[in-house]
């Protein structure tokens, strides 16, 4: 008779560690620390090592963390059967968090699922397969809540305490200063210093806005307060905003006079404020036109023109985008008699394609869905004939321009209208001119989707904020950057087509 051998199933153990502050990497809780213990307690026990699970740099306030996430996942996925960690505060140090995850995640709760994954300590004795174990634990985390609620008021008592008497509150330090270790105090850095007077006085006196102020640091490759990272309207308006360099401090909101001293004087700044709100107010009082030589019918494909009502002397003159193939005033423009389309009013169809862009920028998987398609790494054979056809098309550009100036000059039509007839054309052949140049550049260096759209997707952030702040040549600067096409349709609804993003 054959013996059977029982082979003894090894438990899988999923380790989790996490550190919240540099404080806590020095300390006895660095994550070196913590996984060298956790190792050497499943070795103990004879455990197997399912995975590792680190959050650094996460606090234990919430369940936002990502490698935690991915720890739920695979707990649902039954990949593992416990769940070690260092210290009960290092899994959560929230009590509602924690006994989600154990009863209704790991499944180890009052009703205990039958492949429930347990939780272990390596410095505290845990059992969740207890009433009486999980009322300890439930009281652990009430006091290690406690805890960090008793930490997070002194913090905040001492960054309050130290704002209103101007000192420095600890963290990033303001770009233009540095930290002077010796006396925790905040010191001018006088090259970076020099880069803050040089944006506020292109704001002020220059007249550079937030998008060619970011693009001529970009050029002059002037170095961010994070390395790596460009220069961003965003980032300019920051800094114009922050009364830092006028030798405040802010704390929750308020302001206090601050210990440093100021880079910018306060009739500088201050000018700035008055210059950004005024910005702020044309640009929603805007003429129309912004989506001039990239908007398109989404009906029959033609071009879309603005066209105003005449109106004059004191009247209301209001702008309207409408299909060239409805209007049919231009025969070479018209490409269906027929298209249903019709007259929008300029500032309900912009309004639209902010509201869109907003939601774009405010979600990034969504505007990597929307982009995909534009950006896919284009074949050498595709980027030459779509290269070929803006060529052509530029040709035509050329050619209608120069027989409205052939006509202007046989009387045939006044300055006025040669203007009206050419200056669509010559914004067309401005966008066509760029886009030759990208398919150049791409046809040079083949980039990969995901680069570009990543690009992209960093153009967008914080677009809400740029376009309140910028003048209406600048929001359609920003326009051109991020958007290829605007098709409009006859219900109202616009639909983007966005621009490769070169690296």
């Amino acid at each position: 008779m054959t013996e059977l051998k029982i082979t003894e199933l090894k438990i899988r153990v999923a380790l989790y560690l996490r550190v919240s502050t540099e404080e806590q990497a020095r300390n006895d809780i660095s994550l070196a620390f913590q996984k060298a213990r956790l190792i050497a307690y499943c070795q103990s026990k004879g455990w197997e090592i399912q995975d590792i699970y680190i959050d650094d740099g996460y606090t234990g306030k919430d369940m936002n963390r990502p490698e935690l996430r991915r720890l739920l996942k695979d707990a649902e996925a039954k990949k593992f059967e416990v769940v070690l960690f260092w210290k009960l505060d290092r899994f959560s140090r929230r009590q509602k968090d924690l006994m989600y995850m154990i009863e209704d995640v790991l499944g180890c709760g009052e009703r205990r699922a039958p492949a429930a994954v347990d939780i272990a300590s390596v410095t505290e004795n845990l059992d969740t397969t207890t009433p009486m174990g999980r009322a300890q634990i439930g009281i652990m985390i009430v006091f290690a809540q406690l805890e960090r609620e008793t930490i997070v008021e002194r913090v905040q008592a001492s960054k309050l305490e130290a704002a209103e008497q101007g000192r420095y509150q600890g963290g990033p330090v303001l770009y233009g200063y540095k930290h002077n270790p010796n006396t925790k105090s905040i010191e001018i850095d006088e090259v970076r210093a020099a880069k803050i007077r040089w944006i506020f006085e292109e704001y002020v006196r220059g007249g550079k806005g937030l998008i060619s102020i970011a693009e001529v640091l970009n050029t002059n490759k002037v170095a961010t307060s994070r390395k790596g990272k460009l220069w961003r309207p965003d980032t300019v308006l920051r800094i114009i905003k922050n009364p830092g360099y006028i030798g405040f401090v802010k704390h929750k909101g308020n302001i206090y006079a601050g210990r440093h001293k100021p880079i910018i004087d306060r009739d500088t700044w201050e000018l700035a404020q008055e210059i950004s709100k005024g910005r702020a107010i044309s640009s929603r009082n805007t003429d129309a036109g912004l989506l001039k030589g990239i908007v398109y019918c989404g009906e029959c494909s033609a071009r879309v023109r603005v066209k105003n009502n005449g109106k004059g002397h004191g009247e209301v003159n209001r702008y309207f985008y409408v299909c060239y193939s409805v209007e049919g005033w231009t025969k070479e423009m018209i490409v269906d008699p027929n298209c249903p389309s019709h007259y929008f009013t300029t500032g309900h169809i912009e309004q639209k394609v902010f509201e869109q862009l907003k939601q774009y920028a405010q979600d990034p998987e969504l505007l990597r869905r929307a982009a995909q398609d534009e950006l896919k790494p284009q074949d050498g054979d595709n980027l030459r004939r779509m290269m070929l056809a803006a060529a052509k098309e530029l040709e035509d550009i050329q050619r209608r321009i120069k027989k409205w100036q052939d006509a202007y000059e046989t009387d045939a039509i006044d300055l006025e209208e040669m203007k009206e007839r050419t200056s669509e054309l010559k914004e067309r052949r401005t966008i066509l001119q760029g886009q030759i140049d990208e398919y150049n550049n791409l046809l040079n260096s083949r980039q990969e989707t995901e680069i570009s759209i990543e690009k992209l997707i960093t153009t967008m952030a914080d677009f809400e904020t740029v376009w309140d702040n910028a003048t209406p040549e600048e929001r359609r600067q920003l326009l051109l950057l991020v958007v290829e096409r605007v098709e409009l349709f006859k219900d109202g609804n616009v639909k983007i087509k966005f621009m490769p993003v070169s690296n």
